[in-house]
Formats: structure tokens, C-alpha cells, sequence
């Protein structure tokens, strides 16, 4: 038998030999890995871009030449420009000391996946093959932000402006301006205006944002849409002013129940034509000063107390008839009007003066026209005195506001002169349309209606009146037959005229005027048409009942005459016509009708619908 003789331990090194020799190979294999996967070929990382520039793939020397080809030329040269709505905002690069760090955005791009460990590198490495790492141009700028935000504040501060509101004040104490304690050298006030400023103010919130971001995207135009709020000062208003402190200046005018004269009062205000001038031409902070001013009145009292109702500025009269109804209408209508007074530019309305006529009032029936007819009303015969009254304000040139003409003509006027009233329907009205009061004068005496207008005659002409006759309409004659039963009845007899016949008119009346001084013809103007109606005379006619001739011849012829005469007539005369008027035309003035026709005839005639009133 052979006997080995191993050693233990030799066998032991081997085997720790053999092993480290394994991982030796292992470590050399891991390192040569390593090494293959991560040599460094001096390259940046897949996907790295800056600003639009794709950077992968690049190395350092070829990053930084395309970055300086691409900002070289812009931020040391370029102004950036904030386009504002009213104006640009320039930013130079001297100014704003911006910068571009270049050798720092070539070290970040290459140290991309080289700056962290083994293991964070290589998972870098493996990201970059599919995700991209964009390196932002606004982190490597240099800027002077507080150069920038202080551009924009100068901007700012230069579109705003603070609120001031404008503002209306009356300076000085108001004069005073009654005639008694009037002062023409007391100083008026003054009006001072002090036109508002606009409130303004611009939004510019994300502004200075933007800018920055223009900077990172290399870009240098940044449009700024800055809304702007504006709180404009009110439109000043001067109708308040002038309500609150003008006063109209006031005539001295006369009394009209105790016939003083009423002092003139002053006026007051301020050229209001010239101050909305200068409002239009004033600019926001002005401040304008307009003086107030006396306005003196037209007429004061010592020229009025001298000169008032001095002259007679017309007179007439007219016939009046015997009825005793009638003529008392005339009296009560006569005082009613007597002694009114009529200051400048005052109307007289004839049925308010009189008022309704009544029983009560002293009025009596009298005849009147109404609807064609004769009839007795209170108050018949006061148109009378109202036409009588018109023809007076014709005489004196005043404003006739509401006339009409009877439906048949008037014996107490001329054609065409008449003026019919009735409560409730027609009226007669004028206004003193003269400079000075005017006071009606009326009575009855000695068988006529007397109307006088007083006041101050300013006039350098006086007025004459005449009629044209367009056409006439003749009346005719009417039997109106009745039984004796009948006539009884209405109170008629045989052959009574129970309506009188007037001829009908139209008339057109012109007023003409005549120099004072020379008796000249100024003008002829025409004045109005009147329409009076024809009516036909109307007489009775009593018809005897036929009676029917006997069966029989009378047997005997009558032995004796009759001892009664044929039944007499009337005692009673027919009863007397209306007196009011005449069968023709009156022949008093104006007597002629005018040789030229009017320069403005009528459009149309006035209708004949309405009563024919009291007169």
C-alpha cells in the first residue's frame, strides 16, 4: 500500500488562490463595463436645449458658438421695447446692463449627467435618450430689474392723475335791487368757476412680468395693454345758477284797484352767452371769474307817474235803443269794465270781467241772437259795449287775442267791427301791447255807449278802419199762413211781421295806418273776415177755414141787410221788429271800402257754428 502524504493547508491556498484569481477577472470585466458605458467622449448629453437651440449632441466649443451666434447680436445692442397704447418705452442695454452668461450655460449644459453619482449619472444618461432638459436664458441674464420697475413707475405716475372735482361759487353779497334802496355803484357779485381735474390711473399689473420674460425668450418688443380707468369732473351746469340767482328786472306798473303806482324793481344776472363761451374754451384746472350785472327795467316809476295815461288813445260811441231792459245790461256791463287798468303786456278777457249775468247780478231780459233767432236773455245788448270796446283797440293798434263776429249784422256798429260774447261761448280779449298801463273808461249817457282807452301814446301814426263787402245775400219775404186758432194761439194778427228781414255780408276789415306828421298812408294791413247771414222777412197770414156750400138753395132770400159791420181790424199795431239791425248796411265810418286789396288776405273764414251770443 502506497501512503500519500498531502499537505492541508497547501490545499487550502490554492483554493483561495483559484478564487481571488476569479474575482480579479470579475472586477476587471465590471471596470472594462464601466468604462465602455461611460466613456467620456466630450459630447453633451441628447436633448438638451436652451431658447429654441438644440444643444445635445454638442461640444462645448460648438454649444457656445451657436449660443453667441444666436444672442451676440442682441442683448448687448438691442432696445427692448414696451409698447404702451400712447407711446413706446425704450430700454437700452446700457441702461438695463443686461448680460448673458454664456460659460455658465455651456458648464450646466455639459455637466448634464456628469455631476452626480455612478448611479444618478447613469440614470441621467438613460433619461436623456427620450426626455429633453430645456435650460431657461433668463436664469443666465444679468438684468437691472430696479432700473426696469423704476421706468415703468416714471410711466405710471406720468398717466395718473388725482380726482378734483369742479366747483361753482358765488362770491360777494348780493345788492339790493328795489328801487328805493338801488345803489348803481354797490359792487355785484361774482361767479367763479373752477373747472375739475380727470381722475386717471393705468393697470399695470404683469408689466415688469413680461418684460423679464422677453429678456428669457430673447425677444425685445413687449406689447402692453395697460387698461386705463378715467373719473371725469361733471359737465358744469349753469341753468341752476342762473334760476338760484338771477332776477328779472320788473316795470313800475300801476295798481289796479287803488291806481298808485308800484315801483320798478332791478334785475339781475350775468352775461350768460359770454360764460358758456368760456366754458367751451376753458381746460381742466382753469379757473374762470364772471361778473354779475344790473338790468334796469324798461319803465320806472317817475317817468310812469309823468307820463301815465295822458293821452287818449281812442274813443267811440254807439247809439243805444229804448228799451229800458237793454239799456241797464249796458250800465252794469259799461261799470264792469270802467276803470279797469291793464299794465304792459296784461290781457282783458271781457266775459271774466263781467262775469255770468244774472238776476241776482242786476241783469235783465233784453233781445239777443241765438242759433238765427230773436230771443230775450239775460244780459241781451251787452255785446253792445264789447263792440264798441273792440272797435276802440282797433282805433289804438293793441293786440286782439279772441274776436267773432255776429251772425247778423249790428245797426250800432260798422261792417265788419263787431264783437259778440256770451257766457260760456264766444269771447272778446286783447292785451296792452304797449309800453305803458292803459285804462278803460265806459259809461252810458245821452243815448250812447261811450268807451275811451287812456294811456301814453309812444306812436308816431294813428289808425283808421275800413270795410271791403265780398258778397251780399239778399233777403226775401216769407207768408207764414196760420188758422185764426193758431195766430190766437201765438198772439199774431193778420199782415204782423213776426221776423224783419237782414241782408247778409261778408266783410273783410283792414287797419290802416297814417303818419302823424304828414297825413300819409304808411300801410294797409288786413284785420279779419266776418260772415253775417241773410234773413228773410217773415209775415202772417190768417186763413179763414172754407167752409162747405149748403145742399140746398135757401128758400128764402134775406129780408134785412147785416146790422154789424165786417169785424174791424187789429187795435194792437204788429209788434215792432228787432231794432239791433238794419235792413242795409250802417253808413258810418268807414264809409268807403278800400281801393287796394289786403296784402295778406285770410286763409279762411271764420265759421258761424256758435251762438250769436248777448249782444
Amino acid at each position: 500500500m502506497v501512503m500519500s502524504n498531502t499537505n492541508p493547508m497547501k490545499k487550502r491556498t490554492i483554493v483561495i488562490c483559484v478564487c481571488a484569481a476569479a474575482a480579479l477577472v470579475l472586477v476587471a470585466a465590471a471596470v472594462a463595463g464601466y468604462l465602455v458605458f461611460f466613456a467620456d467622449d466630450g459630447l453633451i448629453l441628447p436633448n438638451v436645449t436652451i431658447a429654441g437651440m438644440d444643444l445635445g449632441g454638442k461640444t462645448q466649443e460648438e454649444a457656445r458658438v451657436l449660443v453667441q451666434r444666436q444672442t451676440d447680436l442682441t442683448y448687448p445692442y438691442e432696445d427692448m421695447v414696451v409698447r404702451f397704447p400712447d407711446e413706446d418705452l425704450r430700454l437700452s442695454p446700457a441702461d438695463t446692463g443686461v448680460a448673458l452668461d454664456v460659460d455658465r450655460i455651456i458648464a450646466d449644459a455639459y455637466s448634464y449627467g456628469r455631476s452626480g453619482t455612478w448611479a444618478e449619472n447613469r440614470a441621467v444618461r438613460e433619461a436623456a435618450e427620450s426626455t429633453s432638459l430645456e435650460l431657461k436664458l433668463a436664469d443666465y441674464l444679468s438684468l437691472d430689474t430696479a432700473y426696469i420697475q423704476s421706468r415703468l413707475d416714471e410711466y405710471q405716475t406720468a398717466h395718473t392723475s388725482d380726482y378734483l372735482a369742479s366747483g361753482v361759487v358765488v362770491e360777494g353779497e348780493r345788492p339790493a335791487l328795489d328801487a328805493e334802496n338801488y345803489d348803481p355803484e354797490a359792487p355785484c357779485q361774482v361767479l367763479v368757476i373752477t373747472i375739475g381735474n380727470p381722475g386717471r390711473s393705468v393697470d399695470m399689473a404683469g408689466i415688469f412680468e413680461k418684460i423679464i420674460a422677453a429678456y428669457g425668450a430673447n425677444e425685445f418688443l413687449v406689447t402692453a395693454d395697460v387698461p386705463a380707468q378715467e373719473l371725469l369732473p361733471a359737465p358744469i351746469e349753469l341753468e341752476p345758477v342762473c334760476q338760484e340767482h338771477f332776477a328779472e328786472a320788473v316795470d313800475a306798473s300801476v295798481d289796479k284797484n287803488s291806481h298808485d303806482v308800484i315801483p320798478e324793481t332791478y334785475g339781475y344776472d350775468f352775461d350768460l352767452e359770454a360764460a358758456q363761451a368760456m366754458l367751451e374754451e376753458a381746460q381742466y384746472g382753469d379757473v374762470l371769474e364772471i361778473p354779475f350785472r344790473y338790468v334796469e327795467p324798461e319803465m320806472v316809476a317817475e317817468d310812469l307817474k309823468n307820463h301815465m295815461f295822458e293821452d287818449v288813445l281812442a274813443s267811440y260811441k254807439t247809439a243805444h235803443t229804448s228799451d229800458s231792459n237793454r239799456n241797464t245790461n249796458l250800465k252794469l256791463a259799461c261799470a264792469a269794465i270802467n276803470g279797469k287798468v291793464l299794465n304792459p303786456g296784461e290781457k282783458f278777457d271781457y266775459n271774466t270781467t263781467l262775469g255770468k249775468r244774472t238776476k241776482e247780478r242786476g241783469y235783465k231780459e233784453a233781445g239777443a241772437y241765438f242759433n238765427g233767432k230773436s230771443i230775450t236773455e239775460l244780459g241781451g245788448g251787452i255785446c253792445q259795449v264789447s263792440s264798441t270796446l273792440y272797435y276802440c283797440t282797433l282805433i289804438a293798434d293793441l293786440k286782439i287775442n279772441i274776436r267773432q263776429a255776429h251772425g247778423f249784422v249790428s245797426s250800432y256798429m260798422p261792417l265788419g267791427m263787431d264783437a259778440t260774447v256770451s257766457w260760456g261761448g264766444p269771447d272778446f280779449a286783447f292785451t296792452n301791447n304797449t309800453a305803458y298801463p292803459i285804462k278803460i273808461e265806459a259809461w252810458v249817457s245821452g243815448g250812447y255807449v261811450h268807451v275811451r282807452l287812456l294811456g301814453t301814446n309812444t306812436k308816431d301814426y294813428y289808425v283808421k278802419m275800413e270795410y271791403e263787402v265780398l258778397s251780399t245775400t239778399e233777403s226775401t219775404t216769407e207768408i207764414k199762413e196760420m188758422t185764426p186758432e193758431e195766430a190766437k194761439k201765438e198772439g199774431y194778427s193778420d199782415g204782423q211781421v213776426i221776423q224783419t228781414a237782414y241782408t247778409g255780408y261778408q266783410v273783410k276789415t283792414y287797419k290802416c295806418k297814417y303818419d302823424s306828421a304828414t297825413g300819409k298812408l304808411i300801410s294797409r294791413t288786413y284785420e279779419a273776415t266776418s260772415n253775417y247771414k241773410a234773413r228773410n222777412k217773415i209775415i202772417v197770414d190768417i186763413i179763414e177755414p172754407e167752409t162747405e156750400p149748403p145742399t140746398e138753395p135757401p128758400t128764402e132770400p134775406p129780408t134785412e141787410p147785416p146790422t154789424e159791420a165786417p169785424t174791424a181790424p187789429p187795435t194792437e199795431p204788429p209788434t215792432e221788429p228787432p231794432t239791433e239791425a238794419p235792413t242795409e248796411p250802417p253808413t258810418e265810418p268807414p264809409t268807403e271800402a278800400p281801393t287796394e286789396a289786403p296784402t295778406e288776405p285770410p286763409t279762411e273764414a271764420p265759421t258761424d257754428s256758435a251762438p250769436e251770443g248777448e249782444g
